[in-house]
């Protein structure tokens, strides 16, 4: 595009072709057309957040972990918070996909899941009062109980989930009723 981002049309304009270059399934020119919008501005406009929900909802996963691992890195906390949040996310579908249909070796599903949890734990560990921690906590204590086999990592969380959020929150119950089972 010859128009600067600082145009008070860019913005309408970047939400017209992105949305036309997902629906073409130019998934890479839309990623690079994100991460440039997001790179030129003097603020963060969350053009690769969006940008990756798209790809999550379309199962271009490598595209929305792309995405995600922009904001990795950010100077913004809460935005690196959900950065993290949502790669922990994008691998955990990404697995969950990969292994229903029977895309790839167990050991690189496996993999996938191994990221989802060493992000989730990460963010945890940097920010236990992270808006969404309960969902965060809710999702480590079920990788540990169905992938990692790990009744006491999941007890471990579990008690990590009821600590913040109380044991009427609704991923406590869950969370609760998962380990009983």
């Amino acid at each position: 595009l010859d128009l600067s981002t600082t145009h008070e049309a860019y913005s309408s304009l970047y939400q017209l072709l992105s949305w036309l270059l997902l629906e073409t399934e130019q998934y890479e020119r839309a990623y690079n057309f994100a991460r440039y919008y997001e790179e030129q501005t003097s603020h963060t406009v969350y053009s690769l957040f969006s940008m990756g929900n798209r790809f999550l909802a379309a199962k271009q996963f490598q595209y929305a972990e792309n995405a995600y691992q922009f904001y990795k890195e950010s100077t913004n906390l809460s935005t690196r918070y959900r950065s993290y949040d949502e790669l922990s996310n994008t691998y955990l579908q990404w697995g969950n996909y990969a292994e229903q249909n029977n895309l790839t070796p167990a050991d690189s599903i496996r993999t996938l899941y191994q990221k989802s949890y060493n992000n989730a734990e990460e963010l945890i560990e940097q920010n236990a009062e992270y808006e969404q921690a309960d969902r965060v906590l809710s999702r480590l204590a079920e990788l540990s109980l169905d992938i990692f086999k790990n009744r006491d990592s999941a007890a471990r969380w579990f008690q990590t989930l009821q600590k913040i959020s109380g044991s009427d929150d609704p991923y406590s119950l869950y969370t609760e009723g998962r380990i009983a089972i």
